[in-house]
């Protein structure tokens, strides 16, 4: 299931059990996680201030381009991982002179 560009705020998730969600460009503010089991959950560039996850259990949820500063009770344990930006790449000429034959296509 995947929650886009959507408002869900003031929700209540506790002590649900969510597989595989993803939450992009979400704002999730004042919701309440309290409880629940995160699993295979994305979370990208969302917005979480004041949403409490006390006492969630987290199996490989990821934090990606998210200010996790104003939520309430998250402790990042092993079954998550942060990723405040994405690691910059170095590409090789060939790479750029296709890209740019490529913009020239019509």
């Amino acid at each position: 299931m995947r929650y886009q560009a959507s408002n869900i705020t003031y929700c209540n998730f506790k002590n649900s059990k969510l597989l595989g969600v993803d939450f992009v460009n979400t704002n999730l503010k004042y919701t309440n996680f309290k409880g629940a089991k995160l699993e295979e959950v994305i979370l990208f560039n969302c917005n979480l201030k004041n949403v409490n996850f006390e006492n969630v259990q987290f199996k490989k949820v990821f934090f990606i381009s998210t200010n996790i500063k104003n939520a309430k009770n998250l402790n990042l344990d092993e079954g998550c991982v942060y990723i405040n930006s994405y690691p910059k790449i170095e590409l090789n000429t060939e790479i750029l002179n296709a890209r740019d034959k490529l913009k020239n296509c019509k």
